[in-house]
């Protein structure tokens, strides 16, 4: 993935923690980490993870940012 394609993802997402980006999508939450971006996951308007390539670590932080956010 390019930079510039990093920069597009980073601006248009909804909120960004500890260099992960997360969009809103249809009610489907897409979070990639910019510092490394073939880890990704894709969670369910319900906040279940539907499809990851993060390891268990980058999960729990993440989801945690999921449970805390807005709905």
């Amino acid at each position: 993935m390019s930079d510039a394609q990093l920069k597009d993802i980073a601006d248009a997402a909804d909120m960004i923690v500890n260099g992960y980006a997360f969009t809103l999508d249809r009610g489907v939450v897409r979070v990639l980490n910019l510092n490394s971006p073939s880890c990704a996951a894709v969670f369910s308007p319900e906040g279940e993870m539907l499809e990851t390539s993060m390891d268990d670590i980058e999960l729990h932080t993440i989801a945690r940012c999921i449970s805390l956010g807005p709905r």
